[in-house]
């Protein structure tokens, strides 16, 4: 125990109260979807006397037939006073999540790709890690200083989307309904060419009202470019913390490549964070330093060329019990079975992921 810690005491309850939600603010990645999925949320909370100083918060998209799985959309968070009360800090609440998932007979429980825990060692070493890698750009700066960093050929094709007489809509919870339907099959129509040239991509099926549950706090939005009123390009962006997220985007590839409009589109989201005062900008999920015959080297290229700063971190998945472990490593790593499940537990509303 570190002697800067005089004394503490955990909390693990369903209650984000202003200091809760003061205290996601203050950090620097905070916590996704949190807002959208209280009544399923559950915090873990950790205090110095009266003051809170650590935090993680898991949510169950699983509950049925006495099976239950959890999600962490983010690392243990913690405002320590310094490098080694912070570690401290967040062993102790990672140590309180095991204990919570064996008390709770949590069958499975895994870290999202949204999850940004750079420090490998402080996952309890029961979980079986993964590796991920993201682009992050610092956006806490004026508009002429980003868009000067860019090279002169992403410059010229913004350029060319804005001559392009694109129609650019941010739209949040007021989004009606057949708006959120045709990002939604813009996105399959994304998706289902993205398995067709890589069928090995992660990529799976969002619904409507998945969406819709997102956009139900106002750090989130879509934004869309129309041209004569077909959408070429969208994304879903989420903001928490000091960080907003590349949650998802979709594309016509080619009216995309004729009118540009997704690298106009990326030039509006970091504009409009630059207006909230949002310091970073996190572009998603990259293949880690991938080849040029990478199925998603396109991927890794659209995203690099923002001038972002390539970053890798760790997720991974945990279950107690030996039979569940072998049921979920199976379905997770057979990406064909996964889709397949997927949409099957879509349909029949039993999970929301």
């Amino acid at each position: 125990m570190c002697n800067n810690l005089k004394t503490f005491s955990i909390q693990s309850n369903s209650v984000f109260d202003d200091e809760v939600i003061l205290f996601i603010n203050r950090s620097i990645y905070g916590v996704l979807f949190y807002q959208g999925f209280k009544d399923k949320s559950v915090a873990i909370k950790l205090y110095d006397g009266n003051r809170l100083i650590g935090l993680i918060v898991y949510r169950f998209v699983f509950i049925k037939y006495s099976i239950k799985i959890a999600v962490l959309d983010m690392c243990a968070i913690s405002e320590g006073a310094n490098e080694n009360e912070d570690i401290e800090i967040r062993t102790l609440i990672y140590d309180r999540l095991i204990k919570e998932v064996k008390e709770k007979n949590i069958a499975y429980i895994y870290f999202s790709r949204w999850s940004r825990e750079y420090d490998n060692k402080l996952i309890p070493k029961c979980f079986i890690l993964k590796k991920h890698a993201t682009f992050l750009l610092n956006i806490n700066k004026n508009e002429n200083e980003l868009f000067d960093k860019f090279n002169s050929k992403l410059r010229n094709t913004i350029r060319k989307g804005l001559s392009s007489n694109l129609k650019i809509i941010c739209y949040g919870r007021e989004i009606q309904d057949n708006v959120l339907n045709d990002f939604a099959d813009l996105m399959l129509m994304t998706q289902m060419k993205a398995v067709k040239k890589n069928k090995k991509t992660s990529m799976l099926t969002k619904s409507s009202s998945y969406l819709k549950s997102i956009l139900f706090n106002e750090a989130s939005f879509i934004i869309v470019a129309y041209r004569e009123n077909t959408i070429i390009a969208g994304a879903l962006i989420i903001y928490s913390g000091s960080t907003m997220y590349y949650y998802l985007g979709a594309s016509n590839l080619e009216l995309n490549r004729k009118y540009a409009a997704a690298d106009l589109l990326q030039w509006e989201i970091i504009k409009y964070g630059t207006e909230k005062g949002i310091k970073f900008y996190d572009l998603g999920g990259v293949p880690i330093n991938p080849g040029k015959d990478h199925p998603a080297y396109g991927v890794y290229k659209f995203k690099e060329k923002f001038e972002g700063e390539y970053r890798e971190y760790y997720g991974g998945y945990y279950s107690k019990n030996i039979g569940y472990y072998l049921m979920f490593k199976l379905v997770f790593n057979n990406l064909y079975l996964k889709r397949y499940l997927h949409k099957i537990l879509l349909k029949l509303k039993v999970i929301e992921i």
